[in-house]
């Protein structure tokens, strides 16, 4: 947001994830932002301010979700290595008493990488809190990738910007 000019504050609304469900990629990220959208104008006095949430999760015949230890990182890399999957990022947008949902969908493949580069990796940067176990930006275990780079690091500030622009948001 920083970078698109906006001063912004971020706060983490206390939800439960697990309780959406979705077997639709697309569908579940778009559901997971709403209810963070809807839980931080709930909990925080949120005002006039425009609210932004989103939800990014890396799916494969399945959602693959934050590891909650580094063996199960290792699990997911080795599962994802060398192969093609998407990247799903649902936003929200709550602005002037109106909601705006979108979902933008890039495709990443990752390098083909041995169970000891993958623990490596692991042991380095710790990826228990991202989605797929892995970060783009790190430069380190992604080959390729198709479409929005800034939807694979977590919010797709193209598409993002044109909605914030639709519904009259600026940074001035």
């Amino acid at each position: 947001m920083a970078e698109m000019g906006f001063d912004t504050e971020i706060k983490v609304p206390e939800v439960d994830e697990k309780s959406v469900l979705d077997h639709n990629p697309k569908r579940l990220v778009i559901k997971e932002a709403l209810l963070k959208n809807r839980e931080a104008r709930r909990q925080f006095d949120c005002g006039e301010n425009t609210v932004i949430s989103a939800d990014t999760i890396v799916y494969r015949r399945k959602e693959f979700t934050k590891p909650r230890d580094l063996s199960t990182a290792v699990e997911i890399l080795t599962e994802l290595c060398g192969k093609w999957h998407s990247v799903y990022t649902g936003v929200v947008v709550y602005h002037g008493g109106r909601e705006k949902c979108f979902a933008v969908r890039s495709l990443v493949r990752l390098k083909k990488l041995t169970t000891d580069e993958i623990v490596d990796y692991v042991t380095t940067f710790k990826p228990l809190d991202k989605a797929g176990a892995y970060a783009i930006q790190e430069n380190t275990v992604v080959d390729r990738w198709i479409g929005s780079y800034t939807n694979i690091v977590g919010l797709p500030t193209e598409k993002l910007s044109k909605v914030l622009s639709l519904l009259g948001v600026t940074n001035g």
